[in-house]
């Protein structure tokens, strides 16, 4: 309606007025798509994911955490390591979009780096056999918890290798990032089930010689938080 009154009443050139409103419609359809890229694709991405899990892992999240896990504000989320998918089974009841770290393993990965650093902003750790002095990494948890991310954090930084010891002792990074922030709230999670499963060492590496899983219990504990 506007391009025909403009051109009838305002004695506006036809093609100028056409084109005019053409190059408009493209920037604002142009607006909300990036608008709709940015807000939607990331839970998008994680409904597609869980999706896919869904016949391999029935994922139960319980514990006092979850009904007061706070939807906004600096937070951190540590939990023991078994398998590859523990990001996966965490994030799933974390009711808020997290900050994951993760090894240069994985994150180097070419998809997978792709979406680490455009979908999930993920802090990446350089894989190193021997940590010396303060990662740099930690200096950019500390910078998402002061723009109020939540972060998750595996601290024993190894995926567990043995039966007998299903859980190694941290690493210090925990303690590098609290000295910085003493007041964040920490969520200390357990994962149970994960261990043994297609992505575990238990039996083998990863997905070696293995089934995939089916409908695999999954069980994540979540405390109140320490602070």
């Amino acid at each position: 309606l506007l391009p025909a009154a403009a051109v009838r009443f305002g004695g506006a050139d036809p093609a100028a007025v056409r084109d005019s409103f053409t190059l408009g419609a493209g920037l604002a359809l142009g607006v909300a798509a990036a608008f709709a890229w940015k807000r939607l694709f990331r839970p998008a991405f994680e409904m597609l994911v869980a999706g896919s899990a869904w016949p391999a892992y029935r994922i139960r999240h319980v514990g006092p955490g979850l009904a007061e896990f706070p939807r906004g504000g600096p937070c951190l989320v540590i939990a023991n390591h078994a398998c590859w998918f523990d990001p996966l089974f965490l994030g799933k009841g974390v009711p808020r979009p997290v900050t994951p770290m993760m090894t240069s393993v994985f994150f180097d990965l070419p998809i997978i780096r792709w979406l680490m650093v455009n979908v999930f902003h993920t802090i990446r750790v350089e894989e190193k056999p021997l940590k010396q002095g303060v990662p740099p990494e930690l200096g950019e948890a500390v910078a998402a918890l002061d723009r109020g991310e939540c972060v998750v954090l595996f601290p024993e930084g190894y995926l567990r290798r043995s039966d007998d010891r299903p859980l190694k002792r941290f690493g210090r990074g925990v303690w590098h990032i609290l000295e910085q922030r003493p007041d964040t709230p920490v969520y200390a999670c357990w994962i149970e089930g994960a261990w043994g499963s297609f992505t575990s060492y238990r039996g083998g590496n990863p997905t070696k010689n293995k089934r995939p899983d089916f409908w695999r219990r999954i069980r994540v504990a979540v405390p109140a938080p320490v602070t």
